[in-house]
């Protein structure tokens, strides 16, 4: 019998962990029967691939149900894990048709048992892995208990458009009807798929594709299980091939933190609120050393009287982040101003748990974990799709606007309305991109963008319209300067950010090289008349003439040829 060595994850799922330790540091090196696979080309080494024709996937492994055996095939809890990497790729040798596969043993536990140490060594080992141009995906085999918490960790801590998939199984491989290997094979072809790029991290059991920020395991039990009630599926498989009902998108209020350097994580409880919840509780999970308490609250966040005088208590003396989340399946947690709490949003308990650590752990405040869900999202929105020339100059404007607002003791220079300030200036110019030209002038498409996104985080429709004001008219002269506040802040930060000071011009001059320095000005005047005028030569409509796309569309249509900053800017 002649073998072949192959680089593959070994995989498990659930319970008790294996009875011979495994290196969890190193790929294991496999042999594969030559008699078993005819037909397919086995991959020795990911530098050095056998069918470079075939995509590259990376499988790391952390434990579970798929390499678990029962005593019989009808045993479907309390079983044993065992079974051996060999096993499982005998099990479903069509994964090497399609794929090259490398893997690394993470972990072999049960998921309850994941900790801080793996998941910090699968962030790093993936956004290593996904950095490399040759690698399509990475596929990460979990224990369905804990799986949609390491899924959201890995949403909040991989910064990458490649496919990243977490998979699972309900049943042991020795159970009739096994689910396991059909659902590695499924996840490793979504890691293959083009259309599964920039959709984050994906969660795939049972024919379903899932997005990691709002999956959740509903059923201890039966197969399906992973779904989202609310935000729906991403996509299914059908025959094997991967469908989906969307173009890619990401979820709002997506945070991505860059964990390189972080060795552990800050501790985080979570409380479960009831009737005649016992007030002391949030004590001692402080007394015991908790940085912050997240309770599962009932309906909206809720929880007993005395619970919460005691809680807001500990808070006052503290400071200590309390984030409110709700103990349904689903829901959403308000936002309030003169609450002591931080509200969860859309977030359950064990997933705002995971960004409130994340958070902690890069040295958030407790206003500013607040204020995250807002201030990072709208960052990392407006940075993933604006040129970076315009991005800088978004910046530099919040900047200024933020000078503006202290000299001036504005209400906008602090809390939560500094949050609508730096909304306004880092999406004042997001109606540019290509993700928001619309038929409307580009400052009414990005005044509508953001309050689409402020919303989906919770903020009220009165402070959102606030930003859609800002906006919408901070290209009005005469206008934008009376309206209101805000609106008026923000038209004089654009003005002084291209040459024209107003009023407090001698308050930001100061500070106009240092902001430069750190934020380039480039080419701002060409890059973003050139982005209006093109969207108003597609769309003339877009153009109105009294507006100022249409001062500058008519600059255009005047010297078509001319190729350098438009004469109107």
């Amino acid at each position: 019998m002649f073998f072949k060595s192959v680089h593959v994850v070994a995989l498990s799922f659930t319970y008790l962990a294996l009875a011979a330790p495994i290196d969890p540091a190193a790929p294991l090196s496999l042999v594969v029967r030559d008699d078993h696979f005819p037909d397919l080309i086995v991959r020795q080494d990911i530098q050095s691939p056998i069918n470079a024709s075939l995509p590259n996937v990376t499988i790391f492994a952390t434990g579970g149900t798929i390499a678990s055996q029962g005593s019989t095939n009808t045993q479907t809890v309390g079983y044993q894990v065992g079974l051996g990497v060999q096993q499982l790729v005998d099990a479903v040798p069509e994964i090497l048709n399609f794929s090259n596969i490398n893997g690394y043993q993470i972990s072999n536990v049960d998921s309850g048992s994941i900790n801080e140490t793996i998941s910090l060594k699968l962030a790093h080992m993936i956004n290593e892995e996904l950095a490399k141009p040759e690698i399509s995906g990475v596929v990460i085999t979990h224990g369905t208990d804990t799986l949609e918490e390491t899924a959201f960790f890995l949403e909040s801590t991989v910064n990458s458009t490649k496919p990243v998939v977490i998979v699972g199984a309900m049943r042991p491989a020795t159970a009739l009807s096994a689910d396991g290997p059909l659902n590695l094979l499924q996840a490793v072809t979504l890691a293959c798929s083009e259309n599964a790029k920039g959709r984050g991290v994906m969660v795939t059991l049972n024919d379903r594709i899932g997005g990691a920020t709002y999956t959740t395991k509903n059923n201890a039990n039966t197969l399906d299980t992973f779904f989202s009630t609310e935000a729906g599926q991403l996509g299914v498989f059908i025959n094997q091939v991967p469908f989906f009902f969307y173009e890619p998108a990401q979820p709002v209020g997506r945070v991505v933190f860059n964990v390189s350097t972080f060795a552990d994580l800050a501790r985080v409880d979570i409380l479960y609120a009831y009737q005649d919840m016992d007030p002391q509780l949030f004590n001692a999970s402080f007394a015991a050393g908790a940085q912050g308490i997240v309770y599962a609250g009932v309906g909206a966040g809720g929880m007993s009287r005395v619970a919460s005088l005691a809680a807001e208590e500990l808070y006052n003396v503290t400071g200590i982040p309390i984030v409110a989340s709700h103990r349904s399946t689903d829901g959403f947690v308000p936002s309030s101003d003169t609450d002591f709490t931080i509200a969860s949003g859309f977030y359950n308990p064990q997933k705002a748990r995971v960004l409130t650590q994340l958070a902690l752990t890069a040295g958030y405040t407790t206003g500013e974990i607040r204020d995250i869900d807002v201030a990072k999202s709208v960052y990392t929105h407006a940075a993933s799709i604006l040129a970076p020339t315009i991005l800088n100059h978004s910046i530099r404007v919040y900047l200024y606007a933020k000078m503006i607002a202290e000299h001036t003791r504005s209400i906008y220079a602090t809390g939560t309305r500094l949050d609508l300030l730096f909304t306004a200036c880092l999406f004042h110019d997001i109606g540019t991109t290509q993700e928001y030209n619309g038929s409307q002038r580009f400052e009414v498409e990005g005044g509508d963008a953001a309050v689409t996104h402020l919303t989906g985080l919770g903020v009220s429709k009165e402070h959102a319209h606030e930003v859609w004001m800002a906006i919408s008219l901070h290209t009005s002269a005469g206008i934008a300067e009376r309206i209101n506040e805000l609106t008026g802040i923000v038209r004089e930060a654009v003005l002084f950010d291209f040459g024209r000071p107003r009023a407090h011009a001698d308050v930001l001059l100061g500070s106009r090289e240092e902001f430069e320095k750190r934020f380039e000005r480039g080419s701002i005047e060409k890059e973003l008349g050139d982005a209006v005028v093109d969207q108003a030569v597609a769309k003339p409509d877009k153009a109105p003439s009294a507006s100022w796309p249409g001062v500058l569309y008519r600059a255009h249509l005047a010297e078509p040829e001319w190729d350098g900053v438009n004469r109107a800017f």
